[in-house]
């Protein structure tokens, strides 16, 4: 979560052997579109609860408070045209406007057969299909209220090549069902530890974690680096280094595959420790 949807994210798991990414995109009232999750307006330094969808380009710092710096989408293309890499977009705003504008770009830089855009429902699966992307994938997060059942009748209607689930949603059952749609690949993202994950890949299904905190290909855990990043985001958001036996108890649960670093960043943003500095309060002054 530290650095994610940012150049630096991109050049660092290029470099340890990745070839496919997934990132975050927004657009921005202007037309612009950038590398971020909705939700992190903050971290740009937009305030007054704005979405990203409210302002201009101009208005955006591309460095987050951590330092690592996010893109414009025209910056991304060019890097995913010097790497050769697939690049999976993850559109959460403005849909059909960003889906045209990434069209136009990627055909501009030949770069189609490389971008592959995700699609949740069926506003936005059509959209995908009337402009032409030559692959796209389907994920359920944007049916994910509906019953099992309801996903596969929707693989039968729309016909995708590719899916992605939570791991949660997964059972032998219901991928069996799935596939018989005719879905070629499956992929699993969200909350698995490395014998997970192995158990997955063994089973044919494609698997995402957090690479900021563990590779589903290695089962090395760098538990000092962990601990930095914990720690770092108590600093970002309380401001303050956060208490040994609290990190501890976040680490573990990470190594074990019960929270993935989101879910840490969720709780810490949710503590009335935040709340007070989100609204204006000031901080101790051992923290200032």
């Amino acid at each position: 979560m530290l650095y994610t949807n940012s150049i630096e994210a991109i050049y660092k798991n290029y470099l340890d052997g990745f070839r496919h990414f997934e990132i975050d995109l927004v657009g921005l009232a202007d037309g612009s579109i950038i590398t971020a999750h909705d939700g992190s307006e903050k971290q740009f330094g937009i305030e007054d609860n704005r979405t990203f969808g409210e302002v201009n380009f101009d208005e955006v710092r591309l460095k987050s408070p951590a330092g690592y710096t996010i893109m414009t989408a025209e910056r991304l293309l060019d890097i995913v045209k010097r790497l050769n890499i697939y690049m999976i977009l993850d559109i959460k705003n403005r849909h059909k406007d960003v889906y045209t504008k990434i069209y136009n770009l990627a055909e501009a830089r030949g770069l189609l057969h490389l971008v592959i855009p995700q699609a949740y429902n069926e506003a936005t699966v059509a959209s995908v299909r009337n402009l032409g992307f030559p692959n796209w994938l389907m994920t359920f997060w944007g049916i994910g209220g509906r019953p099992p059942e309801k996903k596969v009748e929707f693989c039968e209607i729309h016909k995708p090549s590719i899916v992605w689930m939570r791991s949660d949603w997964w059972s032998p059952d219901f991928e069996a069902k799935v596939r018989d749609t005719g879905v070629e690949q499956i992929g699993l993202h969200a909350g698995m530890n490395n014998v997970r994950s192995r158990e997955m890949l063994r089973r044919g299904l494609h698997v995402m974690n957090d690479c900021s905190y563990i590779s589903e290909y290695t089962s090395d855990v760098d538990v000092e680096n962990l601990k930095r990043q914990v720690d770092t985001l108590y600093r970002l958001y309380l401001r303050r280094a956060g208490d040994p036996a609290g990190v501890e108890n976040k680490v573990k649960r990470l190594i074990d595959g019960k929270a993935t670093m989101n879910d840490i960043s969720i709780e810490i943003t949710n503590s009335v420790e935040y709340g007070d500095l989100k609204s204006g309060a000031k901080p101790p002054r051992e923290i200032q």
